[in-house]
């Protein structure tokens, strides 16, 4: 090998090294950007529920004791209100529950922010409950605030 082509290597790995480096760079952004973003139902709120209308989000809180209910006009379709710190969100979801959805247990919502009638309603594709057994600190209480 001809030491005087040494240098010529020496910058096509670094090259070559950066280019990886750059391509690697750009499909984690890609996944990033394709994940919804998650949210607790306080902070949700305090970034300003309009901007993130239509959007695909996960969201976390309680929820609302006595708020689980079947509609009527829909059957199979269910809503209750889903809080953290004060501040609710009514839930709706279709299909069957999880066995773990009770008073009080803590839920991450998958779906889209929109609104109903006027209200701020996330559309639940998929709920993941907590099982309460296994976890401690159970909120003592929750105070519903909806938005409009």
């Amino acid at each position: 090998m001809d030491p005087a082509h040494a240098p010529d290597r020496l910058i096509g790995k670094i090259v070559l090294s950066a280019a990886l480096a750059a391509a690697s760079l750009g499909v984690g952004l890609r996944t990033v950007d394709n994940e919804p973003r998650y949210f607790i139902v306080d902070e949700l709120a305090a970034t300003g529920l309009s901007h993130h209308a239509d959007t695909e989000l996960r969201v976390r809180g309680f929820v609302v004791a006595g708020t689980i209910e079947e509609l009527s006009a829909r059957p199979g379709t269910y809503q209750f209100l889903l809080a953290h710190r004060g501040v609710a969100l009514r839930v709706q979801t279709h299909g069957p529950l999880p066995d773990t959805l009770r008073d009080q247990s803590e839920v991450v919502v998958h779906g889209r922010l929109g609104q109903r009638d006027g209200a701020w309603v996330i559309e639940g594709d998929q709920l993941v409950t907590k099982c309460v057994g296994k976890y401690e600190g159970t909120p003592a209480s929750l105070v519903a605030t909806t938005f409009e």
